[in-house]
C-alpha cells in the first residue's frame, strides 16, 4: 500500500509541474520528460495493482523508497526553480539540474518496472479471478464472537414475516452495515428461529468472505442439504457440483444464508445455483458493501444495521461481563461508562466485556473506562480490529491512502466533506482517469468508503448532499495503526523532549491532536524536511513556524491557532498547496509567490464576532487585490465578503475580475452597519468586467445599478438562477434584454 501512495503522490507532483510549466519557463524537453515519467509511473502502478502476495512485500518497499526519493528530488529542485525566477544564469542552471533529475527518475522507474515484472512471473502471480482460488484467507467466522442479539426486536419480527410469507417467488433479503455491527449475529438469530426451521425444507449457510473458494462454497451447501456422500462429491468437477446443487434444491422450499459476501461477481456465481419454482424460497444475504446489497435484493432496498443506543449497549455489555459473574454493584457504574465508550459497536462491546469479565478489581475497570483504546495490546482487541482489517484489505489500492488519511483528524470529530476533499487533492492522493475532475474523483472515493461501511455520514443538506462525515473510534484506531506501520502518519501527543520529536523514517503527515502543557507551540529543528503535511487540531496561543523545517510542505493547517499578522515564513513554502490559518490583523495577504497554492482558508477574529471571507477553491479573503488575482488565475469558485467600508476602501477591486479567466462561480456579499443610510454602488457591470466562463452569480448588498444588468446577457455560460439582492433601481426598458432572458431564473431578493 505504501508503494501505491508514493507512486500516486509522485504522479500528482508531475501534474503540478505540468500545470506550472508556463510560469516556470520549462523547456520543451522538460515537458517531454514529465509526460514520459508520468506514463511510466502510471504503468508501474497499474502493474502493482494486479501483483499481490507476501513475496512482493520487499519489492513494494523498494518501490516506495525509490518513488519517494524521486519525488523529493523533483520537488526540491522545483522549489529552486521557483526561487530563481530572474531569467539569469542561476535559473538556467536550476532548469538543467531539473532535467537531469527527471532523466534519472525515468531510468529508475524503468528498472523498477522490469524487476516487478520478473518477480511476478517467477511467482506466477495472476491478475484478477481471485474469487475462484482454493485458498481461504484468515478471517473471523460468525461463531468467533457468539453474541445474543440485543435490540432489533421490531426488525426481527418484520424480517421473520418477510422470510415466511409474501410472494411465492424466490426473494433475496439483504442486510448491510460496517464490520462488527452484528450482521452475522442478526442472520444467525433468524436462521435458528423455530418458525424458520419449521417453514423451510432445506436451510443452508455459506460464508463467502473476500477471496472465497467457489468449490468449497458448493460443497458446503450440498453438505447442509444432506445431498450425497462427501467422498463422492469430492470427485465431481465444479460445474457438476453446481448442477447437483441446483437439482437438489429444485421443487423444495429452501432458505440459504449467504454471509459476508464482498462482490457482485460472487453473488452472480451463487445465484446461478438457486432455482426459482414458486415455493417461497428465500436468500438472506449479509455484506458490508451497500452496492452489493442493492444489486442482490433489487428492487427491494437492503436493511441497514445501525449502531446500538445507550440502553442496548449496556444490555449487551451486562450479558457478557456482569450477568451471573458475581460482581459487586459498584462495577455497574464503571461498566456503563465502558459500554458508552464502545460507541454502539456490538462486536467491540462483546470483546471488551469478555476482557473485563476476567478482571476482578475496580481499578482495572476504571482504566478501561477512560479509553477503550487502552486495550490496543490485548489479544481480544486485536481480534476485533481484525474484523475491520478485512474491510481495509479489500479496498482497491487507490482508496487505501484516502482511508488512512482519516487518521489525521481527531478521533470522534465531524469532518467537513469539502475540507476532506480539498486535503485529499492537496496531498496528491487522487488518481484521475479519463475526463473526470479531481473533485468528482474525490466524491466517488468518499461514496465508495461509505458504501463499504468504513465511513459514516453525519450530516446532509436539505437536498441530500453529504456535508460532514466521521469514522467510528475503532476504525480510527485501526487507521492510525495502519498508517503508522506504513510510516505515513505521526500523531504528536507527548511532550517535546530535548531532542525534539522522534519521527518514523519517511513520515509524510504530522497531526497535533493533543493539547500540550505549554500555551506556546514551537517547531523545533527536526531536520525533517521531507514532511508534506502538518495539521493542528488543538489551539495554542502562540505557534512559531520555522521555514527551514518544511521546505517541501504541501499542507499547513493551523486554522485552530491565531496569528496577529500573516507569518512571513510561510512565503518561503513555495510548494504549499493547502493553507488554513486565523489572522487577527486585517492587512493584505501576500500570497502571489505561492504559485502551487490550491486552497487558502483565512479567518479573522473580531471582538464581538468572527467573520469569514471565502475565495474558493476554499479561499478566504478580505480584499481583492490585483496581485492576488494574478496569482490565482486558475481559480474557479470565488466568494468575497466584507463590510461596506472595506469595499469602499478598495474601490476598483471589481476591475481585477478580468484576470480570473477560468472563474465559474462568483458570490459577492456586502454587510452594512445597522444605521447606514448611504447608497454607494459597490460593484460595476460594464461590458467585459465579468469573466466570460462565469456560470453561477450571486450578488448580495452590492447595490448594483439596474442599468448595468445588460452586461449579464452577454455571458454565454451563465446558468440559472442568478441571484441579485439590494439593487439600486427596479426594472426599466434599459435592461429589457437581461430581464427577458432571466425573467424565470432571476431571483430578486
Amino acid at each position: 500500500m505504501g508503494a501505491y501512495v508514493a507512486l500516486t503522490s509522485l504522479m500528482g507532483t508531475i501534474q503540478q509541474l505540468q500545470l506550472l510549466q508556463s510560469n516556470l519557463d520549462l523547456w520543451n524537453n522538460h515537458v517531454e520528460n514529465l509526460n514520459l515519467l508520468y506514463e511510466k509511473v502510471d504503468s508501474l502502478q497499474e502493474f502493482l495493482d494486479i501483483s499481490d502476495g507476501e513475496q512482493m512485500d520487499n519489492l513494494h518497499a523498494k518501490v516506495k523508497h525509490i518513488a519517494n526519493e524521486a519525488e523529493d528530488e523533483v520537488e526540491s529542485q522545483m522549489k529552486v526553480v521557483m526561487e530563481e525566477q530572474d531569467g539569469g544564469l542561476h535559473q538556467k542552471e536550476a532548469l538543467e539540474r531539473l532535467f537531469e533529475i527527471l532523466q534519472r527518475a525515468i531510468g529508475n522507474i524503468d528498472s523498477l518496472k522490469e524487476e516487478v515484472f520478473k518477480h511476478s512471473q517467477n511467482n506466477n502471480l495472476r491478475a484478477g479471478n481471485s474469487s475462484f482460488g482454493d485458498s481461504s484467507s484468515p478471517r473471523l467466522h460468525a461463531s468467533t464472537f457468539e453474541n445474543d442479539m440485543v435490540g432489533y426486536n421490531f426488525e426481527q419480527e418484520k424480517m421473520l414475516s418477510q422470510l415466511t410469507s409474501g410472494s411465492t417467488q424466490m426473494e433475496v433479503i439483504s442486510v448491510t452495515g460496517m464490520g462488527g455491527i452484528g450482521k452475522s449475529t442478526f442472520a444467525k438469530k433468524l436462521f435458528s428461529h423455530p418458525s424458520v426451521l419449521s417453514f423451510f425444507d432445506i436451510c443452508g449457510w455459506v460464508t463467502v468472505s473476500e477471496d472465497y473458494s467457489y468449490r468449497k462454497m458448493l460443497l458446503g451447501l450440498l453438505k447442509d442439504a444432506n445431498i450425497g456422500m462427501e467422498e463422492e462429491l469430492d470427485k465431481k468437477s465444479d460445474s457438476n457440483l453446481a448442477v447437483c446443487l441446483k437439482q437438489s434444491l429444485m421443487s423444495r422450499r429452501y432458505l440459504i444464508v449467504v454471509d459476508d459476501i464482498w462482490s457482485k461477481k460472487a453473488w452472480d456465481d451463487i445465484r446461478l445455483c438457486l432455482p426459482d419454482d414458486d415455493k417461497r424460497s428465500r436468500v438472506l444475504l449479509t455484506t458490508r458493501d451497500v452496492e452489493v446489497a442493492q444489486y442482490a435484493s433489487s428492487p427491494k432496498d437492503p436493511f441497514q444495521m445501525h449502531l446500538l443506543d445507550t440502553d442496548d449497549s449496556w444490555n449487551l455489555f451486562y450479558q457478557k461481563a456482569l450477568a451471573e459473574k458475581g460482581f459487586p454493584i459498584e462495577f455497574e457504574d464503571v461498566g456503563k461508562e465502558v459500554a458508552k465508550n464502545c460507541k454502539g459497536l456490538p462486536l467491540m462491546i462483546s470483546v471488551v466485556a469478555k476482557v473485563l469479565s476476567s478482571k476482578r478489581t475496580l481499578e482495572e475497570w476504571r482504566k478501561v473506562a477512560e479509553s477503550v483504546s487502552s486495550l490496543a495490546n490485548v489479544d481480544a482487541y486485536q481480534q476485533c480490529s481484525g474484523v475491520l482489517a478485512l474491510s481495509y484489505k479489500h479496498l482497491p489500492s487507490y482508496l487505501k491512502a484516502c482511508f488512512l488519511y482519516f487518521g489525521v483528524f481527531s478521533k470522534a470529530s465531524e469532518i467537513s466533506v469539502e475540507k476532506l476533499i480539498r486535503l485529499w487533492i492537496a496531498e496528491g492522493l487522487l488518481k484521475v482517469k479519463g475526463m473526470k475532475g479531481l473533485e468528482e474523483v474525490a466524491a466517488l472515493n468518499l461514496n465508495y468508503l461509505i458504501d463499504k461501511s468504513l465511513v459514516i455520514v453525519s450530516k446532509r443538506s436539505f437536498d441530500g448532499k453529504i456535508m460532514t462525515c466521521m469514522i467510528h473510534d475503532l476504525v480510527h484506531d485501526f487507521s492510525l495503526r495502519e498508517a503508522d506501520s506504513q510510516s505515513l502518519l505521526y500523531i504528536q501527543n507527548t511532550k517535546i523532549n530535548e531532542r525534539g520529536w522522534v519521527f518514523p523514517l519517511g513520515c509524510r503527515w504530522v497531526s497535533q491532536q493533543f493539547l500540550l502543557d505549554s500555551d506556546r507551540y514551537q517547531f523545533h529543528d527536526l531536520a525533517h524536511s521531507k514532511l508534506r503535511s502538518v495539521s493542528f487540531y488543538r489551539s495554542y496561543r502562540y505557534v512559531d513556524i520555522a521555514k527551514y523545517h518544511f521546505k517541501l510542505l504541501r499542507v499547513l493547517d493551523v486554522e485552530k491557532n491565531s496569528f496577529f499578522c500573516f507569518p512571513q515564513a510561510i512565503l518561503d513554502l513555495v510548494l504549499l498547496r493547502y493553507l488554513a490559518l486565523r489572522i487577527s490583523d486585517s492587512g493584505q495577504l501576500p500570497i502571489s509567490k505561492l504559485l502551487n497554492l490550491q486552497t487558502l482558508t483565512k479567518k479573522r477574529r473580531i471582538t464581538l464576532f468572527r467573520k469569514t471571507y471565502k475565495l474558493f477553491l476554499g479561499w478566504h479573503l478580505l480584499v481583492a487585490q490585483r496581485k492576488i488575482f494574478e496569482g490565482i488565475k486558475k481559480v474557479r469558485k470565488l466568494e468575497i465578503a466584507g463590510k461596506e467600508q472595506e469595499f469602499l476602501n478598495e474601490r476598483g477591486w471589481d476591475n481585477n475580475l478580468e484576470y480570473l479567466k477560468e472563474l465559474e462561480a462568483l458570490n459577492v456579499a456586502v454587510r452594512y452597519h445597522p444605521i447606514s443610510f448611504a447608497m454607494h454602488v459597490l460593484i460595476k457591470a460594464s461590458p467585459g468586467s465579468f469573466p466570460p466562463n462565469l456560470k453561477k452569480l450571486t450578488l448580495s448588498g452590492t447595490r448594483l445599478p439596474w442599468n448595468g444588468m445588460n452586461s449579464f446577457s452577454k455571458l454565454p455560460n451563465l446558468e440559472p438562477p442568478m441571484i441579485i439582492s439590494n439593487a439600486l433601481s427596479v426594472y426599466t426598458s434599459e435592461n429589457a434584454d437581461t430581464y427577458k432572458r432571466f425573467q424565470k431564473d432571476l431571483q430578486i431578493v
